[in-house]
């Protein structure tokens, strides 16, 4: 009886356990690279939209200027949100695609979303006017 209650006692400790440690790494503060997990090897190709003008998009297929684009954002650092603000500030809607294979999107507003999840901006440069500087 007693060995019975000391592995339920156990099992219970390593579930809470596991909930406090998925709950730590999953809302800590990362690069946004951690979150899309794309390098300069993979992603060839970024189309960058203006959501207030949907007919407004630029692509930025030379490698040296993608490189310069993932460096830039993969500098940000962010935060997930518990309980996002949504909000209808400036918006772009970023694609990174792998030849012709879209491989990740991220839409910048006054926050970040990855994968319907919502980031915060703890620290970094990305700004519409940083955005806009590309589609130039």
């Amino acid at each position: 009886m007693k060995k019975k209650i000391t592995i339920k006692v156990i099992i219970i400790l390593i579930l809470f356990l596991s909930i406090l440690a998925y709950i730590y790494f999953e809302y800590r503060e990362k690069s946004i690279s951690n979150v899309i997990h794309i390098n300069n090897n993979i992603c060839t190709k970024v189309i960058i939209r203006d959501e207030r003008d949907s007919n407004k998009y630029y692509t930025i297929d030379d490698k040296k200027k993608v490189d310069e684009f993932l460096e830039k954002i993969n500098s940000d650092i962010i935060k997930r949100q518990r309980n996002p603000q949504y909000s209808n500030g400036w918006q772009y809607t970023v694609d990174f695609y792998n030849n012709e294979k879209k491989i990740s999107s991220i839409i910048f507003r006054n926050d970040i979303e990855i994968s319907d999840v919502h980031y915060q901006i703890i620290k970094g440069e990305v700004t519409p006017k940083n955005i806009a500087e590309f589609m130039n």
